[in-house]
């Protein structure tokens, strides 16, 4: 063996010496060159001997780690010492000094330096609390670790010992184990450093975090000092150079004139970038501000959730931190103003370097710029007119440059502010997420005890004081005579509308009523239903205009402005109540309009009578004892919100008992298999249960909880009342339409078209054959309109419900809990660059797909497919049929349109699903080819269907042949068509076919056909007396149009007759029938009476042999003789 193979062949059994890098790589290059080795083995050799490299490279960053630590400990006396009497020092910001001649771009590049430093600063101050935060648990964790350590060392000394033979192999295990046993204890030796630093530095650490804290103080306190300087010397400077510019323009000479203006006006420019700049700062500055205390506060705020639990003073924290929470319309003003300025920001910095550009040498430039003024005074010397042109060049350049820099800080600051204003709007999104899932179900109060009913008591008569009310009326009296003119428009409106009503309610009552002889017109209606909205309004109005005028009276005070805000909120609900009266009156909209049953409208006039009288007053108070701007009244709000909810269960028992008269309603307008019929018991338990529920709740402790339900529930039932008249609405104006269409197209009803002479007959036919399958077709057209009505409203409602109820219930958010799958997609963004330059930029990014999206995806999929399938045949009836288009035209618009809908809601669902075409293109090409083979008959089929509605070979109401099939296309579809034969069976007619076969229209571009009658008549008779008489019986049939004209032909000499054919056209073919029943009975009537004779087909029968004859006659005729003669 060589002697680079010693270390191999003497291998003790078992390590004396440290094993080493140097070792270790040695080994490595000896078996790399043995070539004895399986390659198994050499493999396992140079994988063990690498781990041990591994293993010696982790003993040394261990080993680097402890003599820090161990140098850390050591300067830990100094440095206590150092930190304490840095912070006993006062240190305050040093005074800001400009240089004399400074510029925009010193000035600028300064302050991105204090920036970057106070971002240091921030990120070390974060680090020092992080650390002095995170030392109790790396302590804990320190314990653990070493104990895990030495539990590891003596494993790997057992290891050790364990490897006692002598090849080379265990050599290599014995030096694996070896260097891990050397890097675990040094590994230990760190770790009890470390924990000896973290001990040491108790009382260091808190000192590091204060003296990071001060220096960031300083820092940003010097940051802010120089940014306001810089303002205000820029603001200055700028103003200076506008008005020295402005000088200059009015001094300058006539042919100079216009060239200092411009410069002017950059120099004006530059002024007002100057202000944009301060202000564009300070927003930025509000905004991190802001953001770091909300982010600081909110960080608190976790703490003393996860430490203190659902507690009614975790409760208050919650629901406090949530009413601080910025709104959304300071984040949509700074957008709107960075998308404003941005453009046009751009634009001018552009221009302006393409000015500056020109003016690279202000000499060269202004001598070129001489030539081309034409109106230079004779009297002037040139060397001084260039002088003074140089000048203003020079200035120019100042300005541009100047202005230059300044846009150039302005576009940086306003692409500062977008994403400072992105990244806090998605700050507070997730504290708002954080809170609105947590604050409904923690504890707002104590659970209610008869201790509270004493306090409840108190508060009453607080709240009922006649001072209080007193003054309540001192404040409305008073600002009546203050401002008298309100007051008389208001109660003048109020007595119009009260004396007013009974000719409101005439003119509403004229409105429902259908004029006669003419169609019916929905404006009518809608005019109607905007009556009661009026009439509805007078008490509402009186009372909202009162409360107004309590809450911006001159005199107003916090009770006042309270009972404003009280009554201003009934008002509302007042308004609602009166309008639900005023339809359901007797002989009202509900009945007369809507065909609402008298009993169900009387049940619901019942209750809100009872409503207004007593639920009203009730509610203002529940509002007046909880408003802010009095001190609370939590016992007595409780007390009346139990007693309002309890009205509630009450009222909605009453109007929703399952035999009561509004449920049986549903039944008696047809609808007994209806869910809302078949779950009338589930409805009243429901509405019964939840105010009693949140009663409870309330009672309970969780009254904010109950509270917000209690409005997500009125939120509800005003949606779904809401809907319920737009429902009806949309109803009637469906039914006007209809009733419409229908008495125009009437058989009764003039139009110009009906208005034919004798010469357009065939028109006349047409039209009137054209009527009767109008009709169903309106009808099938508004059945579509109303189902597509009724989903319509189902979908609406289920997306009120889920906007209302999605943020006070966090379950409804736990599917976005559930990822399905996950995607990359490359998303284009414009951004702009320090420059200015706006350019496209690609990014990708990762994009989830949850349970929620899949559910959205799966909505708006059978949203789609609904819509898709009754909205065409809607704007058929409301749009299509009025424009000149033929049925099959209207047919196959509608037909794409359905298809193209459906198509549209699966796109719209893959993407809310996150699958694009780009990553499903190579499974849709192979499903596509499999099913091309699998399904060729189908897929030729679609693709005849398209090639159809395109070429349109035939048409929806045409007469077609296919094969020995003859009827009437009477629906098509992408895969088949349906004809109906004369029989009215119908056909489902592949598409194929009418591609790939003979296919005879007989109305596809003229209708018109001809029918052949053949006659023969008997030898000898005249034959032109025959075409004479054909020829009057065609002109006199109104079915037989007289152009083209009827003709005769004598065709020829038959075997027993003289053949003539009667040869007609008709209008269209579905008249055949009649026409050949009509002239054929005309035919036999006139010859008839002209003695004509139709003559009977004849054959003549020669005979050979007659003997023969004879006796097979005698044959047959003999048995019958005998029976005769037996009987």
């Amino acid at each position: 063996m060589a002697n680079n193979e010693a270390p191999i062949s003497e291998s003790p059994p078992v390590l004396k010496t440290t094993v080493t890098k140097e070792l270790v790589e040695a080994e490595i290059a000896s078996v790399e060159k043995l070539t004895d080795l399986s390659e198994e083995t050499k493999k396992e050799s140079l994988d063990r001997l690498r781990k041990a490299l591994d293993w010696i490279k982790s003993n040394s960053e261990y080993s680097a780690a402890r003599t820090n630590h161990e140098q850390a400990i050591a300067s830990v006396p100094n440095r206590r010492k150092e930190l304490q009497a840095e912070l006993a020092q006062t240190v305050s910001a040093d005074p800001v000094m400009l240089p004399p001649d400074a510029t925009v771009a010193q000035l600028e590049s300064k302050l991105a330096e204090m920036r970057h430093a106070v971002e240091s600063l921030e990120a070390e101050t974060k680090a020092r609390e992080a650390e002095l935060q995170n030392r109790t648990v790396r302590l804990g964790e320190l314990g653990k670790d070493i104990v895990e350590t030495e539990k590891r060392i003596v494993d790997a000394k057992q290891q050790i010992g364990l490897l006692t033979d002598a090849d080379a192999i265990t050599r290599f295990k014995q030096i694996e184990q070896q260097s891990r046993l050397q890097a675990r204890q040094e590994q230990l030796l760190s770790l009890k450093a470390e924990q000896q630093r973290l001990e040491a530095c108790a009382d260091v650490l808190p000192l590091e975090r204060d003296f990071a804290r001060r220096k960031l103080t300083v820092s940003q306190k010097q940051l802010e000092s120089w940014q306001s300087t810089v303002d205000t010397w820029r603001k200055d400077e700028s103003a200076r150079q506008a008005k020295q510019a402005r000088i200059i323009a009015q001094n300058s000479h006539p042919a100079l004139q216009a060239l200092a203006e411009e410069n002017a006006e950059i120099a004006d420019v530059r002024s007002q970038i100057a202000t944009k700049i301060e202000k564009s700062t300070g927003m930025l500055k509000e905004i991190k501000s802001v953001s770091q205390r909300l982010g600081n506060e909110f960080e608190e705020l976790r703490k003393k959730v996860d430490l203190g639990g659902t507690t009614s003073s975790t409760g208050v924290l919650l629901r406090t931190h949530r009413d601080q929470l910025p709104d959304e319309d300071g984040f949509k003003r700074r957008a709107k103003y960075v998308q404003d300025e941005l453009p046009a920001t751009s634009l001018k910095l552009i221009e302006f370097r393409s000015k500056r550009v020109e003016i690279v040498d202000p000499q060269a430039y202004a001598e070129q710029l001489a030539e081309s003024i034409e109106n230079v005074p004779a009297n002037v010397e040139s060397s001084l007119f260039l002088d003074a042109l140089i000048r203003l060049i020079s200035d120019r350049k100042d300005l541009l440059d100047s202005a230059i820099a300044d846009q150039t800080t302005y576009l940086q600051d306003l692409n500062e502010l977008e994403l400072a204003n992105s990244a806090f709007g998605e700050q507070i999104d997730e504290m708002q997420n954080y809170l609105d899932q947590r604050v409904l179900w923690v504890k707002s109060a104590e659970p209610f005890g008869l201790a509270d009913v004493s306090t409840a008591w108190q508060e009453a008569k607080y709240l009922f004081a006649a001072k209080r009310w007193a003054e309540v009326l001192k404040v409305a009296f008073g600002d009546v005579f203050l401002k008298p003119a309100s007051a008389v428009a208001i109660i003048s409106l109020f007595l119009l509308l009260m004396m007013g009503r009974v000719h409101l309610l005439r003119t509403q009552r004229a409105l429902c009523t259908d004029q006669q002889g003419k169609s019916p017109v929905f404006a009518r209606y809608a005019a109607a239903f905007g009556l009661s909205i009026v009439m509805s309004a007078r008490w509402p109005v009186l009372i909202w205009a009162l409360a107004y005028r309590l809450t911006v009276a001159g005199t107003a005070t916090d009770w006042t402005r309270a009972v404003g805000s009280a009554c201003m909120t009934t008002a509302l609900m007042l308004w609602a109540c009166e309008l639900m009266r005023e339809l359901c009156r007797r002989g009202g909209l509900a009945e007369e309009l809507f065909e609402w049953p008298s009993s169900a409208t009387a049940t619901v006039r019942a209750t809100l009578d009872f409503t207004l009288i007593v639920a009203a007053p009730l509610l203002a108070l529940v509002q007046l004892s909880g408003h802010s701007e009095i001190s609370q009244m939590q016992d007595l709000q409780r007390l009346l919100f139990v007693g309002s909810l309890a009205l509630l269960s009450f009222q909605s028992y009453v109007l929703t008992r399952p035999n009561g008269p509004l449920m049986l309603a549903l039944k008696s307008d047809k609808l007994d298999q209806s869910s809302l019929f078949a779950l009338r018991k589930p409805i009243c338990a429901l509405l019964t249960v939840l105010p009693l529920a949140f009663c409870i709740l309330s009672l309970s402790g969780y009254h904010f909880s109950a509270v917000q339900l209690t409005a997500r529930l009125a939120e509800t039932g005003g949606a779904i009342i809401g809907i319920i008249l737009l429902y009806n609405l949309a109803t009637c104006w469906l039914d006007a339409r209809a009733r419409a269409s229908t008495v125009e197209l009437s058989p009764g009803t003039p139009a110009e078209s009906r208005e034919q002479t004798d010469e357009h007959v065939e028109e006349m036919d047409e039209e009137a054959e054209a009527i009767p399958a109008a009709i169903p077709t309106i009808k099938n057209a508004h059945r579509d309109a109303q189902d597509l009505v009724r989903y319509a409203a189902l979908l609406t409602l289920a997306l009120a419900a889920w906007v209302i109820w999605d943020e006070v219930l966090p379950a409804l958010r736990v599917l976005d809990q559930f990822e399905l799958w996950s995607g990359v997609e490359t998303v284009a963004e414009s951004v702009v660059d320090q420059d200015g330059i706006q350019s496209i930029r690609t990014n990708e990014k990762t994009v989830i797909t949850t349970l929620t999206d899949l559910l959205k995806a799966i909505v708006v999929c059978f949203a789609f497919v609904i819509f898709g399938r009754r909205l065409p045949s809607v704007l058929d009836l409301m749009v299509l049929n009025r424009i000149s288009m033929d049925q099959g035209g209207r047919q196959a618009v509608t037909i794409l349109m359905r298809y193209g809908i459906t198509l549209a809601g699966v796109v719209i669902g893959c993407g809310i699903v996150n699958i694009s075409w780009s990553s499903v293109q190579w499974l849709a090409a192979a499903m596509t080819v499999g099913l091309g083979f699998g399904l060729q008959e189908i897929f030729a089929n679609l693709v005849s269907g398209l090639i159809i509605l395109f070429e349109r070979p035939i048409r929806a109401g045409d007469l077609v042949t296919v094969g020995d099939l003859t009827g009437n296309v009477t629906r098509m579809q992408i895969r088949a068509t349906t004809i109906t034969d004369f029989d009215r069976r119908e056909m489902i007619v592949p598409n194929k076919k009418f591609i790939t076969d003979n296919v005879i229209n007989w109305t596809l571009s003229d209708p018109i056909s001809r029918v052949v009658f053949s006659v023969g008549v008997a030898y000898g008779t005249d034959v032109r007396r025959v075409q004479r008489i054909l020829m009057r019986i065609a002109k006199r049939s109104p079915l037989v149009l007289a152009e083209p004209a009827p003709t005769t032909l004598f065709k020829g000499f038959g075997s027993s007759t003289l053949d003539v054919d009667l040869r007609v056209f008709i209008p269209k073919r579905d008249v055949y029938v009649d026409v050949v029943n009509e002239l054929n009975l005309s035919i036999a009537q006139e010859f008839s009476n002209a003695g004509i004779e139709i003559a009977f087909p004849q054959q003549d029968i020669h005979i050979k042999s007659i003997d023969g004859l004879a006796a097979s006659i005698t044959d047959l005729l003999e048995p019958a003789a005998k029976e005769r003669r037996a009987s």
